[in-house]
């Protein structure tokens, strides 16, 4: 007995939010989807847990050793200058520099995946773009340290290390 009028034809109020969301047609078929495309990565979670992992541990130790190489300048100079670039053979020298652009390109990759699966997308996808070159890399990296957030991590990571912080660029 629930108290009320049998035959009322009042709808019975769904006992809580998952039951009203379940009732709606559209909504089950998204819920539906979702556990479909779960069960088709179920056998590929643990790779990408481990992928997951491995990108957290290069970034701990990638992002550090990259921003304590750069000198404190290298934000405010006109035109990007090369760091740490050892002259050798010109065949050796452009297979390494394939091989960090392959790198930066698959981090870069991994990173948006990351972005929509388990992982730290974002931080990958910056590790990535460290390694690549293109055009304008450096207006986006002066663009990218204008943040303060961003200003603000690298120069604590420089601070601990006992370096001089970032010059920054002027904001505009």
């Amino acid at each position: 007995m629930s108290g009320r009028p049998s035959g009322s034809g009042l709808a019975r109020p769904p006992h809580n939010l998952a039951d009203s969301f379940l009732e709606d047609s559209s909504a089950s078929d998204i819920l539906r989807a979702m556990f479909d495309w779960l069960a088709f990565f179920t056998p590929y979670l643990p790779w990408m847990a481990l992928a997951s992992f491995l990108s957290l541990i290069l970034v701990v130790i990638l992002l550090p050793a990259i921003v304590l190489q750069l000198p404190d300048d290298y934000f405010v100079r006109e035109k990007r200058q090369p760091v740490g670039r050892k002259r050798g053979h010109p065949v050796l020298m452009g297979i390494i520099n394939l091989v960090k652009n392959l790198l930066g390109l698959l981090f870069i990759i991994a990173g948006i995946l990351m972005m929509v699966l388990p992982g730290q997308g974002l931080l990958t996808v910056l590790i990535g773009m460290m390694l690549v070159n293109f055009p304008g890399k450096y207006r986006l990296e002066q663009a990218l340290i204008k943040q303060a957030m961003i200003s603000q991590t690298l120069n604590g990571l420089r601070r601990k290390a006992r370096k001089n912080p970032f010059d920054l660029p002027p904001t505009h």
